[in-house]
């Protein structure tokens, strides 16, 4: 509670008072946490800190332009077209190496007062800029932009400097991903997932700041905005993404289960069942992603280049695989993710064990896969309780799409029976009794058990 207080207070005091007050007398020394905070002065003083250019090297004018609004309510994203005072080729301190950014994206504080507040409640600010400040993107694998400067100031302020990745161009989610170009981001994953398995609070690099799976106050936030949530999507709600409630009973279903389970069974499942935190246990825990989705993948122009991952705000310890089905159920269509998802399940395990997870099973994958789907449900539903969803035929069609796919793979995947069985595992310490191999043919259906447990 002392925590809540003081952000949404100190949150609200800056944005309402602080801020405006303090407009206008800028200097050269300051960060830039808002779009009209950009000044060639402030690009300088960030630029020479971040090390993209030199002292004596100073930006002579820029150019703004807002992109990708509405896609992202915990940021506003802007291209920045730079000019400096003087050419490169010119400089004493050049190195021709590394040539100074003419084209920047910059990601900063969104300008709502709710997005900030939820984003520095939950360190997600602050999570994306340890990413970097962490020097992840070479520690990890996961490649990413190049990133010029990065900074949290708290009171859900924060700012990113990177490299502008065009002509890449990131998956779009509605028209779906295909199965090839999937296939190279869940071999990008696998190597994430294998490095820090079961090792994401002992890593130097990523102890202290990845929040971690029995991070208990979390999940009850969770919880509580999941009923507040579900609570809203009746048949009438349904209707404003252009869905009728008829078409999604799975997913109904399957959300109704969830909120039945998640204080006495779910949430102790979640806090505790992995082997870092209990030796019987049978899962794996990595780093996540959080948000692997297709928007959020730049996908390579040549086949023997890898993915660029952006958006770091939900990086945290979790199952490894949910970063795949998430992405699989959530960024292709029904018919592509059925036509290529057992290929793409055995490239994830295999790059896992050629990555270093050497106890993996594909047991463990698959049970994992479809139980984790449950997260991928309760963000639809959470996420359709912000009005801004259904404020733009984009975003109806985004959620519309996200029901329908949710509907198909629940189906597919057999998946409320399996949580039931799931939830009668779980034991008073939360962690699940080990799956018998009767168990395992419940849950599992025979189409996945004959292509991937032979």
């Amino acid at each position: 509670m002392g925590k809540a207080f003081s952000t949404v207070a100190g949150t609200t005091c800056m944005q309402a008072v602080v801020e405006p007050c303090s407009r206008g007398g800028r200097g050269k020394g300051d960060v830039a946490w808002q779009a009209d905070q950009i000044t060639p002065a402030s690009l300088t003083h960030m630029l020479q800190k971040g090390g993209a250019i030199p002292s004596d090297v100073n930006v002579k004018s820029l150019e703004k332009k807002a992109f990708g609004i509405g896609d992202g309510l915990l940021s506003i994203m802007y291209r920045l077209d730079v000019e400096y005072d003087k050419d490169q080729k010119d400089a004493e301190q050049s190195d021709e190496d590394t040539p100074w950014p003419k084209t920047i994206v910059a990601k900063v504080t969104p300008p709502q007062l709710k997005p900030r507040i939820i984003g520095e409640l939950l360190d997600l600010f602050k999570c994306e800029v340890d990413w970097y400040g962490n020097r992840m993107p070479e520690r990890s694998g996961m490649q990413a932009p190049k990133t010029y400067f990065a900074a949290h100031g708290g009171y859900g302020r924060y700012v990113l400097l990177m490299e502008d990745l065009a002509p890449r161009k990131c998956g779009d989610q509605m028209q779906g991903i295909s199965a090839n170009d999937v296939q190279g981001a869940v071999k990008a994953a696998a190597k994430l997932h294998a490095k820090y398995i079961n090792q994401v609070t002992e890593a130097p690099e990523t102890k202290g700041w990845v929040r971690r799976q029995d991070d208990a106050v979390f999940y009850d936030l969770v919880r509580t905005k999941y009923d507040q949530s579900l609570a809203i999507l009746d048949e009438a709600r349904y209707n404003v993404f252009g869905t009728d409630a008829k078409d999604v009973p799975q997913f109904i279903a399957y959300a109704k289960l969830i909120n039945d389970n998640y204080k006495d069974k779910l949430l102790p499942n979640c806090l505790k069942d992995c082997k870092r935190i209990n030796a019987h246990s049978q899962w794996s825990s990595s780093i996540n992603h959080g948000d692997f989705r297709g928007e959020n993948i730049f996908f390579p122009e040549e086949a023997t280049q890898e993915p660029i991952v952006i958006d770091y705000q939900a990086v945290k310890e979790g199952i490894p695989v949910q970063d795949i089905s998430y992405l699989m159920v959530g960024s292709m269509t029904t018919e592509e993710r059925r036509k290529g998802e057992v290929e793409l399940i055995r490239a994830y395990y295999e790059q896992c064990k050629q990555s270093g997870w050497a106890d993996v099973t594909m047991e463990e994958i698959l049970l994992q896969f479809q139980h984790s789907l449950w997260g991928t449900a309760c963000l639809l539903v959470v996420a359709q309780a912000d009005t801004s969803g259904a404020d733009s035929e984009k975003g109806k069609l985004l959620f519309k799409t996200g029901f329908q796919r949710m509907e198909e793979a629940l189906k597919d995947w057999n998946v409320i029976e399996a949580f039931k069985l799931r939830m009668s595992k779980v034991g008073e310490d939360g962690v699940t009794s080990k799956y018998t191999p009767d168990e395992i043919n419940q849950s599992i259906p025979e189409h996945y058990r004959k292509a991937l447990l032979q």
